[in-house]
């Protein structure tokens, strides 16, 4: 009986799927039909501009033969002076072109509107996936609480007007679900944000994603909206534990960025799309160790064309529905910090270039002018962004910003410890400076998890925390610290791994680091690993595309000058100034633990 009743249930829905595509045709015809009147109401347009030259009886009788406006056009403009009439004026050519233009944008807004549905239609909507309008406004409200200010791929203020406004010129259904699927691994229980919904967050992830696959068509790749909905579909999968595939989707959007399509963006917004796009190419070439594909110009000005953050462009720390209204407003400084980042990403986009041996031998002089690059763009950031000392509370996406910069360092200085031509002195300089990078950017990762947790940490955030504290434990396996290191660094992706299935294989692979290294497991290790899973090699691929997240130093110290060691501490002194060491931050916690992390790293 059981059995039965599914059976007739599963019939009725197909006949239902049926009655649906039935309707959708009916509809279908009903807007060809009237596109049909409007295609001819703009060929009465064209005869109307053109019976003033005499050739309206000529052109009916090509179009009655089927002639195309292409072949009326280019007949028009190259037919010989006939007796009695006169050739079409420049006035004339100008407006036929004109009008020409507006049929064929009309005619490919149609084939859109045909093949998706018109925004302005009765019922239209963003998705198919949900209708519940309280779980795509919370959805909204975590991407541009979390995602966003870290990755800035498009104008927020023009992608949420047309979103209201049901506007496809900033906005498209393709990059609204790659939003929402985004959202989804920010999101912890569906049910508490969606009565009656049934489906939990992973299941709904995956619907937004396929809806944007399909939404996108082939001759759509070099719009702008769909590079977006590209980038943000890298950060969907690469959240998943699916980066190779990730990988693919951030190559589309790259290579689109080189043949993009004209549209009616504002240079502010196709700017903030190109170098958000550049910018996320090159943090995942560096921190995977690959050459980033399509770059943009080392040397191109940053946001010139970019207003800096207005007055109303304000961040909460917003995690549920209610936030909004309970959680005081602050400055957000998002753009000002996406255009500090884009600069930082053009001195790593040389560093990388320097590494993989592009410009010949790597010399001292060419290393440390990278360095100082470095430390300018440190010493230029501006009050709103440089000041991150416990009492201002500084943002995530700001004190994000700070630990990219420090694993920049660390990930600069790295190489050099494998040149065995350094003497003694020289390699300790080096040792110490990579470290107290690498222990500032652990101290910055404390205060954000203390300020707002590590549950809302994007993917390359884990990515520079593995890196940071690897670093740490590697080259200083007996320091009393390193087990203090080794249980933060796996508490941090535990607490990020339920959004972030990318975390689970980062925190096995560092906890074989760990023991490699002779460093004492933490009490709870399994507690903090839960649950427990085995990942093989293409689990681990499909984490960092190789088969472990440490810099292969072996592949770039064959590119170094064999006589950088000779030259480095005059160069040094030309270049950087006279040694000396490089402290780091010096702030203290709210509890016991926290103060006891920065007093092991600050001593």
């Amino acid at each position: 009986m059981i059995r039965e009743i599914k059976r007739l249930e599963e019939a009725n829905f197909l006949l239902q799927e049926e009655k649906v595509g039935l309707l959708d045709k009916n509809s279908g015809l009903a807007k060809s039909n009237k596109g049909l009147h409007e295609i001819n109401a703009w060929a009465d347009n064209i005869l109307e501009v053109l019976s003033s030259d005499g050739h309206s009886e000529e052109i009916k009788k090509r179009l009655r033969e089927g002639d195309s406006h292409h072949s009326i056009a280019a007949w028009l403009g190259s037919e010989p002076p006939i007796a009695g009439n006169v050739t079409m004026n420049e006035i004339t050519q100008r407006n036929l072109i004109d009008v020409v233009r507006r049929v064929e944008s009309y005619q490919r807004t149609n084939e859109q509107r045909l093949r998706e549905g018109s925004p302005h239609e009765h019922g239209f909507q963003w998705t198919r996936v949900t209708s519940d309008e309280e779980l795509m406004k919370h959805l909204l409200n975590l991407y541009f609480t979390w995602v966003h200010p870290v990755h800035m791929l498009f104008s927020e203020l023009d992608f949420l007007e047309d979103f209201a406004n049901r506007r496809r010129t900033h906005c498209s259904p393709a990059l609204v679900n790659a939003i929402f699927a985004m959202a989804c691994h920010l999101l912890d229980d569906v049910g508490d944000y969606a009565s009656g919904n049934d489906l939990d967050g992973e299941t709904l992830r995956e619907s937004f994603m396929n809806e944007a696959r399909t939404l996108i068509q082939p001759e759509e790749y070099t719009n702008i909206t769909a590079i977006q909905a590209f980038a943000v579909m890298f950060l969907v999968d690469l959240s998943s534990r699916k980066a190779l595939k990730a990988t693919g989707y951030l190559r589309l959007a790259a290579d689109g960025l080189r043949s993009m399509r004209e549209s009616e963006h504002s240079a502010e917004s196709v700017e903030l799309s190109l170098w958000g796009v550049h910018t996320l190419n090159t943090a995942w070439g560096a921190i995977t160790y690959q050459k980033p594909f399509s770059p943009e110009s080392p040397e191109a000005p940053v946001f010139r064309n970019v207003q800096m953050d207005r007055d109303d462009a304000v961040w909460r720390f917003y995690r549920r529905p209610g936030d909004k209204n309970h959680v005081p407003r602050r400055p957000s400084y998002a753009i000002l910090s996406a255009c500090y980042q884009a600069k930082l990403y053009r001195i790593v986009h040389e560093t990388i270039n320097m590494y993989c041996g592009a410009g010949g031998k790597i010399t001292a002089r060419t290393v440390l002018q990278c360095y100082k690059r470095y430390l300018r763009w440190k010493d230029e950031l501006p009050p709103q962004l440089a000041q991150i000392d416990t009492s201002t509370q500084a943002m995530p996406h700001i004190l994000f910003l700070h630990m990219q910069y420090h694993t920049s360092v660390v990930l600069l200085f790295l190489p050099l410890l494998h040149v065995s031509s350094f003497t003694g002195s020289t390699r300790d300089d080096i040792k110490r400076r990579l470290l107290a990078s690498a222990k500032s950017g652990l101290e910055i990762l404390e205060q954000s998890k203390r300020l707002y947790s590590c549950r809302y940490q994007l993917p390359l955030m884990a990515f520079c925390t593995v890196h940071l504290a690897d670093v740490l434990i590697r080259y200083s396996p007996s320091e009393p610290w390193a087990p203090e290191v080794v249980h933060f660094c796996l508490e941090v992706l535990q607490s990020n791994r339920p959004g972030f299935a990318i975390c689970g294989p980062l925190q096995e692979l560092f906890r074989k680091t760990a023991v490699e290294c002779g460093i004492a497991l933490p009490k709870n290790v399994r507690e903090l690993m839960k649950p427990t899973q085995h990942y093989g090699i293409d689990e681990i691929l499909e984490a960092c595309t190789r088969i472990s997240y440490t810099q292969p130093t072996e592949q770039i110290t064959r590119y170094f000058d064999w006589a950088i060691a000779d030259h480095w501490e005059v160069d040094w002194q030309a270049i950087i100034g006279p040694l000396a060491s490089t402290p780091s931050r010096q702030f203290s916690g709210d509890s016991g633990r926290v103060m006891h992390i920065n007093w092991l790293l600050n001593n």
